[in-house]
């Protein structure tokens, strides 16, 4: 099931739920962007938890996008249809944004302070 050829007959629910919660890793991708753009320094969650690790403070950062990367290839081009990955990529990336910002700017300060 992990590795097969793309789909091509529908998504029914349970499987467009699959896909969506796989898609909660897209925010691990854009925390790196974010803090590859950043030239106010490292801040965040990951960047948080490594420092207290004694790890190297954006370790976690990437290594977490890295496996938000493989998740979402894999989810884009191998279990979503062909004729679903526009609207997929489309609303992914906009719900990643939208997520962030609520993250950051809402959920995330409040239950994190």
């Amino acid at each position: 099931m992990l590795l097969r050829r793309p789909r091509e007959e529908p998504l029914g629910v349970r499987g467009w739920v699959a896909v969506l919660l796989a898609l909660f890793w897209s925010r691990q991708l854009f925390n790196a962007l974010v803090l590859l753009a950043s030239s106010a320094g490292a801040a965040g969650d990951e960047i948080s938890i490594a420092d207290q690790l004694g790890w190297p403070s954006t370790s976690l950062a990437f290594g977490t996008a890295a496996v938000g990367l493989v998740v979402c290839l894999w989810v884009a081009f191998v279990a979503v249809p062909r004729a679903s990955r526009l609207p997929l990529l489309a609303g992914g990336g906009l719900g990643s944004l939208v997520g962030f910002a609520i993250w950051n700017l809402a959920l995330g300060p409040w239950l994190l302070p």
